[in-house]
């Protein structure tokens, strides 16, 4: 693992990646990735401390758990993190909202 920078333009600021290589051995076949996250989620930032964090997280020879896809077993990534479970949660709410402000609405106009 290590920090990398670039820089896309002179003028724009300097963005940083955690740039980190792995092997898995999936049935006796080895396989080589470079995903933490999902695939565009490890994409650069220029919030320096996450990528750094990453690194050091990951440090050179440290032994981890990676989840592979079983469709296709050369895509693999190290956190599988989804956030479905916040879509789950703010999406009911509007209907509940909704439903919240036509009863004030209504209980309004009666008066």
């Amino acid at each position: 693992s290590e920090l990398l920078t670039d820089r896309a333009t002179p003028n724009s600021p300097i963005t940083y990646r955690a740039g980190i290589h792995y092997r898995y051995t999936l049935e006796g076949v080895t396989y080589e990735e470079s995903h933490v996250h999902r695939k565009g989620a490890d994409g650069p930032a220029t919030d320096r401390s996450k990528a750094a964090a990453l690194t050091e997280k990951y440090p050179p020879g440290r032994e981890a758990t990676c989840f592979v896809n079983p469709a296709q077993r050369d895509s693999a990534v190290l956190e599988h993190a989804s956030r479905a479970g916040l879509y789950s949660i703010w999406f009911p709410c509007l209907f509940v909202a909704g439903g919240a402000g036509m009863i004030f609405s209504s209980w309004r106009s009666k008066r």
